[in-house]
């Protein structure tokens, strides 16, 4: 029976041939993660439930959001996770946000089937897992149990074509999709991303685009892995990558084709992804605050971009830029790369590799001030006071913004 990629995955973890759409199937996990923020309840339901024995080599914890803490609250809660993962003999991981360090300790493998307590595990899709969020009361239930119940979705096949423009960015791809379908048309739906564009992108630039399912409504993005999957994640042997792909037969729930070719920078103004207007039709908005990193868009080629478009300017003194690499490894890589100095004499601030500004863990915003960032969502009050203004743009936007102190365009940097 022809299949999708999400449907194969999930067939093999539920021990069946096939499954289709609709159907209701208990799945073999391969991984279950939990993070600070959710740790009380978590463990809260396991008492309720009169066990706290998980299954160790299916479950990890992480600390990702407050790193480091920066109240008593927050102290407690990496406390907890620590000492569970002690007590429990589990791994426990920090020094980045969770899909980057699960990935870099050798966790993440294509064909997998991965849940965590964040909304944005989408973006382990980029590899070819799926990865879908669960609250932590699931969570515990499946760390005990390694199972769990799973309804089949129906996938979106999306078909990406062209060649992007010179600082047109896999961000600026996201924020068209959403801002020509909205942020509900996926609800419950796989999405494949496909096509020569989607070959093309550097696995950063995949992570950038699934990462931006969420926003979409997705129960998961997928991309179906290739020689460049394997060389990210260091597989030298991979035969089993030639299975790993959606059937010539396959049944979509939609197929549509997003051409790219003649796609220019994006913003999304408050307060939501979908609101999605052109770079140039909004240019001038004064900013107070502009941010790079988070899971979608705190990675190499994030940061290579943003030394290259740094290099020799300075940051409006008015405007504040933040930047985040995702991971302690990921920092380490662009100081070799000698990517921190222009960062950092630009008048640009480091911040260390955790959720951020982007959660509102770091650098709250006031009443009023306006915020340009490239983490996934703009939600009123998610960066501080609901009265500031938050939106999303690519780090060549962002760059561009900060050099001049309000919204540009950073096609004028050329």
């Amino acid at each position: 029976m022809p299949m999708t990629l999400t449907e194969k995955i999930l067939a093999r973890a539920a021990g069946r041939d096939a499954v289709v759409p609709g159907e209701v199937v208990t799945c073999q996990l391969d991984l279950v993660c939990v993070d600070e923020i959710q740790i009380a309840i978590f463990k809260r339901t396991l008492d309720q439930l009169g066990t706290d024995r998980v299954i160790q080599e299916k479950t990890v914890l992480v600390v990702d959001h407050f790193c480091p803490a920066t109240n008593l609250d927050q102290a407690r809660a990496n406390q907890m996770v620590r000492e569970f993962a002690r007590s429990h003999h589990l791994r426990f991981l920090t020094g980045g946000i969770k899909d980057q360090i699960l990935w870099e300790n050798g966790l993440v493998r294509p064909g997998m089937l991965l849940v965590a307590t964040d909304s944005h595990i989408n973006t382990c899709g980029a590899l070819g897992v799926f990865a879908a969020a669960f609250g932590p009361s699931d969570a515990a239930i499946m760390a005990i149990k390694g199972e769990y119940w799973f309804k089949v979705p129906q996938t979106v096949r999306c078909e990406i074509v062209g060649s992007l423009a010179p600082l047109v960015t896999p961000k600026d791809i996201g924020l068209h999709i959403l801002g020509q379908r909205g942020t509900d048309f996926a609800n419950y739906k796989a999405i494949e991303f496909v096509g020569p564009t989607v070959r093309e992108l550097s696995i950063d630039g995949r992570i950038t685009l699934c990462n931006m399912s969420t926003e979409m409504g997705a129960k998961n993005a997928i991309i179906e892995p290739d020689s460049k999957t394997a060389e990210f994640l260091g597989l030298k042997d991979h035969p089993e990558l030639k299975t790993l792909q959606s059937d010539a037969a396959a049944q979509f729930f939609e197929t549509m084709t997003v051409d790219v070719g003649n796609l220019e920078p994006l913003v999304a103004t408050p307060h939501s992804p979908k609101n999605v207007v052109p770079v140039k039709e909004i240019k001038g908005v004064k900013i107070d605050q502009c941010f790079i990193g988070s899971c979608g868009n705190g990675n190499m080629d994030d940061l290579r971009l943003t030394a290259r478009l740094l290099k020799g300017r300075k940051v409006c003194p008015e405007t504040r830029l933040i930047v985040t690499p995702s991971s302690r490894h990921v920092y380490l890589q662009a100081l070799a790369e000698g990517l921190i100095e222009p960062i950092l004499q630009s008048g640009a601030s480091l911040s260390g590799q955790t959720c951020s500004v982007c959660a509102g863990m770091e650098a709250p915003l006031l009443a009023k001030e306006v915020c340009l960032t490239a983490s996934p969502r703009n939600f009123r009050g998610r960066m501080g006071s609901p009265e500031a203004l938050i939106y999303l743009a690519s780090p060549a936007t962002i760059v561009a913004s900060a050099i001049h102190g309000e919204i540009a365009d950073p096609r004028d940097l050329l």
